[in-house]
């Protein structure tokens, strides 16, 4: 039997794995986010996300694409905390559930303000200067102690820091300034 020819569609609707592997690529960081707000800890945080992957991977065919992921991904990284904080029951940091369940409210209800100031953000950023991206991407992105960024670009520590100080509070505000203009038109 002689298989057919692969499609010439440059955009096929993408199932399966491939689907998950996109989806869950774009909103990774968000629900790792979510997940250590809820368990207070980077390592278990990162072993729940790695747990709701799999989860999420299983039942990938029953997500409707006519609505939005993240709050489909975050009800199985929800039961993966829980199921998580059940396997560590002795564990005495581990937050109550009542507090659990309240984190997990709260962030739903900000996602929206979370989304509308990252959208800010990445305009901001957009505006600066190539060096100053630069400069916050080594920082921050790469996660350079102000050492190493000094080493690197021959600047005292001093200045790096006096510089990313000017930074923050440049994008704090132009982030504000975004959202007021947004808000009002």
């Amino acid at each position: 039997m002689i298989k057919p020819a692969m499609s010439l569609d440059p955009s096929p609707t993408p199932d399966g794995p491939e689907r998950f592997a996109r989806l869950f690529a774009t909103h990774q960081q968000g629900l790792l986010r979510y997940i250590l707000m809820l368990t207070g800890r980077l390592e278990d945080a990162q072993d729940v996300l790695q747990e709701t992957s799999v989860a999420l991977l299983r039942k990938i065919g029953d997500y409707d694409d006519t609505r939005p992921f993240m709050p489909w991904a975050r009800r199985f990284a929800y039961y993966e905390v829980l199921r998580y904080r059940e396997s560590r029951s002795h564990d005495a940091q581990l937050l109550a559930p009542d507090v659990i369940d309240l984190l997990s409210d709260e962030a739903e209800k900000a996602e929206p303000l979370l989304e509308a100031r990252r959208n800010a953000l990445a305009s901001c950023m957009s505006k600066l200067t190539e060096p100053q991206r630069e400069l916050l991407g080594r920082r921050y992105a790469d996660n350079a102690n102000l050492k190493t960024v000094a080493e690197e670009t021959g600047k005292p520590v001093q200045t790096l820091y006096t510089q990313l100080k000017r930074l923050r509070l440049a994008l704090l505000d132009c982030i504000d300034r975004t959202l007021r203009q947004e808000a009002n038109g």
